[in-house]
């Protein structure tokens, strides 16, 4: 019986020994993320068929063809930065949001004079690296919009990653 505690305290003793010297069960994540912000936009009833086209401006910004005035119609996008501070890549694979009822990742693509949206699997996070989330560039593609997105709301993410835990974090809307 004496032995029995003994080997229960024991057990007990080591756990809060490896507490005390900041081992946990759970690791704390490699991924930090910077500056979340979405764009603003305005739901509309009507989509145009393509809703993906873009064409570049003289300048080189791109300018979508929906109408620019509603924003990005009943799509956004959200842009960060992603930084893996970890020894091991991992990648951002999904996300989630209440405000759309789809969410997909995206990247950019020049076909001649036109830049495309097109879904991707995942954003590639290397070890001790990062992925810049931009207009142009990777976002995360807000499609259905259940309300508008009005300058100084905030929105909601939960992201998903391929190793470390998800995340959820709150980004602000604002005009690019």
């Amino acid at each position: 019986m004496m032995s029995r505690f003994i080997a229960v305290l024991s057990v007990l003793l080591s756990i809060l020994a490896l507490g005390a010297c900041g081992v946990t069960a759970e690791p704390t994540s490699a991924i930090m993320i910077s500056d979340p912000w979405v764009r603003a936009a305005v739901v509309v009833d009507a989509m145009p068929e393509e809703p993906t086209a873009m064409s570049m401006s003289q300048d080189g910004a791109m300018a979508d063809e929906m109408d620019h005035n509603n924003a990005m119609g009943s799509t956004s996008a959200a842009y960060m930065t992603l930084r893996n501070t970890g020894d091991a890549d991992d990648a951002l694979i999904g996300a989630t949001t209440d405000v759309a009822a789809t969410v997909e990742l995206h990247t950019v693509e020049r076909d001649g004079d036109v830049m495309r949206m097109r879904p991707i699997k995942q954003i590639d996070l290397p070890s001790n690296g990062s992925a810049e989330l931009k207009p142009g560039d990777y976002h995360i593609m807000l499609i259905g919009l259940k309300q508008d997105l009005q300058t100084g709301d905030s929105v909601t993410l939960t992201l998903t990653f391929q190793n470390a835990a998800p995340m959820t974090i709150s980004a602000a809307v604002h005009q690019p």
